[in-house]
């Protein structure tokens, strides 16, 4: 069983983070799948590093921050499982199921982790190098967990047979990085190799419209 949400959805949601993908994509993509309204609040980094007020008002220093009606959420996988309850994307009484959610929302977070370890170094050589192993080593390990899982289960979802956050963890991935300017020619077709993963991540994209193609381009990740 699939959990639905308990209250009634606030007039103001508002998602501040920096103008990437990073870890929040899994959240705003759940809630355009949801066709929930909310602000997305692009936070300038430079302010950031600089000491802004919302840096020194965030708890932990971090982002990112979701406002949900008066109250302030932080963590982000934190903050999608709150969301993935609220809104019927995570299961309600199925510990086997709340476990497999939460193993694919932690496989997105190590993901991002190498990437950012590898795009983050100073020197050009290291950067380089890190990249390279990213993509043919990081990238597909996590392309084949992902892949097999999804093959396994049969039926077009990553968990159970229907949406779960799961799947926007995913998603977030996959889709971004053959779809953004920024990364597709870097990924070049390394999801050839993995059929069941590729024609999952174009079917469950099409189930969005155009709610995500009609949205500005984000500046790098």
């Amino acid at each position: 069983m699939i959990s639905s949400a308990s209250k009634s959805t606030p007039s103001k949601i508002k998602l501040s983070y920096f103008p990437f993908h990073g870890r929040v994509e899994p959240i705003r993509m759940l809630l355009l799948h949801k066709g929930v309204e909310f602000e997305d609040d692009h936070v300038d980094l430079m302010g950031w590093i600089g000491g802004s007020e919302l840096k020194q008002e965030a708890e932990y220093g971090q982002l990112p921050i979701l406002e949900y009606g008066e109250k302030k959420y932080v963590q982000s996988v934190a903050i999608m499982r709150f969301l993935a309850r609220q809104f019927g994307y995570y299961p309600l009484d199925d510990f086997e199921k709340q476990y497999e959610v939460d193993n694919v929302m932690d496989s997105f977070s190590d993901y991002n982790f190498g990437l950012i370890k590898a795009y983050t170094a100073t020197e050009v050589k290291a950067k380089n190098e890190g990249l390279k192993s990213f993509f043919s080593t990081h990238s597909m390990t996590f392309f084949k967990s992902w892949d097999t899982r999804i093959k396994e289960n049969g039926t077009g979802y990553a968990v159970g047979d229907s949406w779960t956050a799961a799947d926007f963890s995913i998603l977030a991935i996959t889709h971004t990085m053959y779809t953004h300017s920024h990364w597709n020619h870097m990924y070049d077709n390394l999801l050839d190799s993995y059929t069941t993963l590729k024609d999952y991540t174009e079917t469950r994209i099409a189930d969005f419209g155009d709610k995500l193609s009609s949205r500005p381009e984000i500046p790098v990740n």
